[in-house]
């Protein structure tokens, strides 16, 4: 037990205090060592001849987020009296009972204080009315910076420009994401509060943020206004409050505005390059804008249609505009994950990827989601770590709240071996995007790998709650019960899942649940469903029947689908190598020259 003491004022709020006082006293707190007691040079005025009493003067330090010096002490309990002062410390010392004394003063503080809080919270609590807005003050305190922005409600008229109240949310959340003192959630977790009852302090709560904007779109033919508040999640106070009336043309305008308003409103500076970025405009034709909406909105799906309908949108809307580079850029994005998805065969929709990376490289080199989207590429179709590596982190460098991209260098870094690493930056795409279910199985993926079974089932368990419905995120689950043994509950994970007869993903860990557990017979049969697959779908990646006949002892059929998943570049052949069943493959002469043809590290 440490202790830190100092004397300022505070703000005692809802069950908790608040202020610069309570701050000095957690940054003292850690000086104090185990067992000990540290004061601020204030306590020290208060009591130096009220009580006679031992302190040590520590040697100056720096206080975080602290930025006026200050002196401090340590107090010497009466068990280190005969202890020899460090040389480099001030003692002036005395009595035991001094000690004594200054103990049961500082204990009956701590006890009153404890007494008053609880009393004032209950005395509260009775005396003031249930709120009107459900406002429940007693969430932690976030920082203000950290920013949720709330689907935008569609008043429009016509109820099927709902898609542009979408689309404005993501592109508000977009813009804003490129200012660098702000910590922005990205789309997957704010739309799931679209028509939601709950109130800002169960928002803030449950995506751990400080700020929250809110507001609405009417779109009414060439005329549009959107309605903005700013709200803080613990006062829920409104920080801003402003309404745009413009043409539709001057949606670009309003973007930049909000998040110049925002960032001024929470003491933001924009640095020239931030401004500039905000300044752009991506196209100048809205017709082909509103079909870049409706392809944002389907590619979120992250299905074989979503993607199929978002690439669809973004060649009506190239069309209509073919010099709009983020329609490129998002082209470019949507065939990577059509591939890296396992969707479609990487060498089928390789040309239309590269032709989509060419054309936003010559439309506009700066666009984060250029360099995103060419570290996708690399990652998906040339496995050129290199060139991964260093378009993602230009990708961040332009855009530090991108979560795709921080999704998709943790990938990066798994794909190296650097496990720990690519679970931290998995970690942090999740800061971002805190419910977004996919993440947290990948999380959960990165922790089988680590050999975290408990923690991987666990992170997948939460992905299923936020989305029942989510059938990958069994997967990890099913290899994490195998390695502990647990084969019945293994099979029986995967037959909770709707898609167990038809994704090859699913039957390729059923297949090795059933061999793990001696039931041969059941695992071939589970083996000749993932062929008769690979005849219907566009593509059944060949590491998902390797890893069956792995399990099954053939060594020799595994590595020759390994081989033919290297070709074809089967983007999970990248990350296999770390699953408990491919542990005997480690060592196998042909298996590491695969790694070798495949440019990973073969330790």
């Amino acid at each position: 037990m440490r202790i830190g003491i100092h004397i300022g004022d505070v703000v005692h709020r809802g069950g908790d205090v608040y202020g610069d006082g309570g701050n000095i006293a957690s940054r003292i707190e850690p000086l104090a060592g185990a067992g000990g007691i540290c004061i601020s040079m204030d306590v020290e005025r208060q009591i130096r001849s009220a009580i006679e009493v031992s302190l040590v003067k520590l040697a100056p330090a720096e206080l975080k987020n602290i930025s006026v010096p200050m002196d401090l002490f340590r107090i010497v309990l009466p068990w280190e009296q005969r202890r020899p002062a460090p040389q480099n410390q001030q003692q002036r010392g005395p009595t035991r009972r001094s000690v004594l004394l200054l103990g049961a003063a500082l204990l009956m503080v701590m006890l009153g204080l404890a007494v008053y809080f609880v009393v004032d919270s209950r005395s509260r609590k009775s005396a003031q009315a249930p709120s009107r807005t459900g406002v429940d003050r007693s969430s932690a305190v976030a920082d203000r910076h950290r920013i949720a922005v709330l689907p935008l409600d569609n008043i429009s008229p016509d109820p099927n420009d709902a898609y542009f109240a979408d689309g404005m949310t993501e592109e508000i959340i977009s813009t804003l994401a490129n200012v660098r003192g702000l910590e922005v959630i990205a789309r997957t977790s704010v739309m799931q509060y679209k028509a939601t009852t709950k109130n800002v302090a169960q928002i803030g709560r449950e995506l751990n943020v400080g700020t929250v904007l809110e507001g609405s779109v009417r779109k009414a033919g060439n005329q549009l206004r959107i309605t903005i508040q700013l709200i803080d999640v613990v006062t829920q106070g409104h920080v801003l409050s402003r309404d745009f009336n413009r043409e539709l043309k001057d949606v670009f305008a309003i973007q930049a505005e909000v998040a110049q308003q925002v960032a001024e409103a929470l003491k933001v500076t924009l640095g020239a390059a931030e401004q500039q970025q905000l300044a752009r405009k991506p196209t100048e034709n809205l017709e082909a804008y509103g079909l870049y909406l409706l392809a944002r909105q389907q590619f979120s799906q992250f299905t074989p249609a979503g993607f199929t309908n978002s690439l669809a949108y973004l060649r009506r809307a190239i069309e209509l505009e073919p010099n709009f580079a983020l329609a490129h850029a998002w082209t470019l994005h949507g065939y990577t994950a059509l591939a890296n998805f396992g969707f479609r065969r990487p060498l089928d929709v390789r040309s239309q990827a590269t032709a989509a990376a060419e054309t936003t490289l010559r439309l506009d080199s700066q666009l984060a989601e250029l360099h995103s989207g060419l570290g996708a590429f690399a990652l998906t179709f040339t496995w050129d770590w290199d060139e991964a590596g260093r378009e993602l982190r230009r990708a961040l460098a332009l855009k530090p709240n991108d979560r795709d991209a921080h999704e998709l260098y943790g990938f990066y870094l798994l794909a190296m071996g650097r496990l720990r690493e690519g679970a931290t930056e998995l970690q942090r795409a999740i800061e971002l995007d805190p419910l977004s279910h996919n993440t947290i199985v990948n999380l959960g993926l990165t922790s089988i790998y680590l050999r975290d079974y408990a923690g991987g089932i666990e992170h997948c368990r939460r992905a299923l709650r936020l989305k029942p419905d989510f059938d990958l995120a069994h997967v990890p689950i099913v290899l994490g019960l195998i390695q502990q043994e647990k084969y019945a509950e293994a099979v029986a994970e995967v037959n909770q899942a709707a898609q167990r007869d038809t994704d090859p993903f699913l039957l390729s860990v059923l297949g090795y649940a059933y061999a793990a557990w001696g039931k041969r017979n059941e695992a071939l049969g589970v083996l000749e469903k993932v062929q008769g697959l690979a005849q219907k779908l566009p593509f059944v990646p060949p590491s998902q029947e390797a890893r069956i006949h792995l399990a099954l002892g053939d060594k020799d059929t595994a590595l020759r689908l390994l081989d033919r998943a290297c070709d074809e570049r089967d983007f999970q052949f990248t990350m296999l190598r770390f699953e408990p069943p491919f542990d005997r493959l480690r060592g196998d002469p042909r298996f590491v020259e695969l790694l070798r043809k495949a440019g990973l590290p073969t330790e």
